[in-house]
């Protein structure tokens, strides 16, 4: 695991200032070649205003070992703000992806994601995006997913 990653256990808790703070261009390579191991699975990917950025915050938990590594980036709060999709390579993350394209008005590249798209893995269904932070806990972090039967 790279230093671009804050890696935790489930029961600590954590501070936005504790979480790497990566370029786009940085955190989409770190994260597309880390989901390229079937061990990793992104469980949250949400966003929340900082000043005049969004900053977005992605959980990856680590399969049996009841791990998680937290990452973000910043963008600036403009219109159309334009992203490559890290969905285009795993599709598990285009649901998160949908939410922070209708929430923050993101564009990414060969994706069009409409009001009536619907993208959901079989497994989670994603709030959008948390305005307010307040210091990260990984089970608050879970607790964005809600697990279905399927």
């Amino acid at each position: 695991m790279t230093t671009c990653f804050f890696g935790i256990s489930q029961t600590e808790k954590v501070t936005v200032d504790q979480i790497p703070l990566l370029s786009y261009q940085l955190f989409y390579k770190e994260l597309v070649t880390l989901l390229d191991d079937p061990v990793y699975q992104v469980v949250s990917y949400y966003g929340f205003k900082e000043q005049e950025y969004f900053r977005f915050v992605c959980v990856v938990l680590e399969r049996g070992v009841n791990k998680q590594y937290l990452t973000s980036y910043k963008v600036l709060i403009e219109p159309d703000i334009l992203l490559a999709s890290i969905g285009q390579h795993h599709t598990e993350v285009l649901c998160f992806e949908q939410a922070i394209a209708n929430n923050a008005n993101a564009n990414y590249m060969n994706i069009t994601f409409t009001h009536t798209d619907i993208v959901v893995p079989s497994k989670h269904v994603v709030n959008p995006i948390l305005l307010q932070p307040p210091e990260l806990h990984p089970a608050s972090a879970m607790s964005f997913i809600v697990y279905t039967d399927d």
